[in-house]
């Protein structure tokens, strides 16, 4: 048994080696993605300050409805349209299917 440096778990020495190799390399991805994250923040900051607002630069995000709001909206306007619409659908095959059986009974009366 092997206890890994890096993120403390013990493994048996047959696959200590390759997990090691993987745990570093999840290692140097969550730096980057910090430093990443590190840099458009500091841009941000580089952009709040060249506009001259400084904190009060904050985007108007809050005011911008969130995507669920969106779709209950949405959902709310269109239902009673949608539902029209199967209605419309049932009726329609409902009277299709009628036709179909009354050309079937007038076939067979007519053999």
């Amino acid at each position: 048994m092997a206890e890994c440096p890096i993120c403390g778990l013990l493994w048996d020495t047959r696959g200590f080696a390759s997990h090691k190799r993987s745990c570093r390399r999840k290692l140097e991805e969550k730096k980057r993605d910090a430093e990443v994250l590190r840099d458009i923040e500091a841009l941000k900051l580089a952009k709040q300050k060249k506009k001259g607002k400084g904190q009060q630069g904050k985007s108007n995000l809050h005011q911008i409805p969130s995507v669920d709001c969106m779709l209950m909206l949405l959902l709310q306007i269109f239902q009673p349209m949608l539902q029209v619409q199967m209605q419309m659908n049932l009726v329609h095959h409902f009277n299709m299917l009628i036709y179909q059986t009354t050309c079937l009974v007038s076939a067979e009366m007519l053999h």
